[in-house]
């Protein structure tokens, strides 16, 4: 679900839980960290009056203003709720929503079934990591040397030759800084662990959801992503009185969104929530 929502800020800035490719994500993307243990309050019944510093939600004790997701209101005091998918360069109060709720849940949910990566989990993803960027820097080093024989040997036109320059240019400089990065210090155990266990978590808790909810399954850059399942357990949720929204406009667009289908889908048959660092290596490294 954490995956669907950020899809779209992927597509609107080239490179944005899930887990497809994930030796080559990690490296473009900021891993997105966890919420903090909830203090388990429940919510009141009571409505908030339209002020963007007053609550809008409550997610298991945790209380959500306006101001939080950038929700503004007209001259009415009415807030305004874009009908649907905000532009690249226009704030998006829905999602923004969605995220903050979303990731309470899965962390609540993470906790209650057991789900925290253990350090076994945290070293075994750590191993399969460092063994992939060694594999990438041999597979670079070979390609400078090949490069570099092509400068000298080959007749090359100018506009070919100004493409393997520049390539080259990018090979050097990351061997340059991958020679900084082994004069640094390892990092820590707690270093590491803030860094893998939320693949860990989001992959075992995409797994443990769908096993309890079932339901459509999205295809996305990140691997599998139940999105009918966390839908199934946030209306769970709000059954339950641990979710409240308490804006019916803004209620609607939240829940109308989430019952939206994904662009792509997985077939029965070929769901599998296997993380890339537990699949099979072949001979290229993928």
């Amino acid at each position: 679900m954490l995956a669907e929502m950020d899809a779209k800020s992927a597509a609107c800035f080239p490179q944005s839980w899930c887990l497809m490719h994930v030796e080559s994500d990690m490296r473009k993307f900021a891993v997105i960290l966890l919420s903090l243990l909830l203090s388990g309050l429940q919510p009141s019944a009571a409505e908030p009056s339209n002020d963007t510093s007053l609550v809008v939600a409550q997610v298991l004790g945790k209380q959500i203003a306006a101001s939080d997701i950038g929700l503004k209101y007209n001259a009415r005091h009415n807030p305004i709720i874009p009908k649907d998918e905000a532009s690249c360069l226009v704030s998006d109060p829905v999602e923004e929503l969605q995220k903050q709720i979303t990731a309470e849940v899965v962390q609540d949910y993470v906790s209650r079934k057991h789900l925290k990566a253990t350090d076994e989990e945290i070293r075994e993803l750590q191993v399969y990591q460092d063994n992939s960027l060694a594999q990438d820097r041999v597979r670079r080093q070979k390609e400078l040397v090949q490069l570099e024989e092509r400068l000298k040997t080959t007749a090359l036109n100018p506009k070919e030759k100004e493409q393997a320059e520049k390539q080259r240019a990018t090979l050097l400089r990351l061997a340059e800084r991958e020679k900084k990065l082994d004069t640094m210090s390892k990092p820590s155990a707690e270093e590491l662990r803030s860094v893998y266990a939320p693949w860990i978590e989001a992959w075992k808790f995409n797994k443990s959801v769908y096993k309890e909810y079932g339901g459509m399954v999205a295809i996305t850059k990140f691997g599998p992503d139940p999105v009918e399942a966390t839908r199934r357990l946030l209306a769970e949720y709000e059954k339950d009185k641990k979710l409240v929204i308490f804006n019916a406009d803004l209620k609607s667009s939240f829940w109308s969104r989430l019952a939206k289908p994904p662009r792509f889908t997985a077939k029965q048959g070929e769901i599998d929530f296997t993380p890339s660092w537990r699949k099979p290596v072949t001979k290229d490294g993928n």
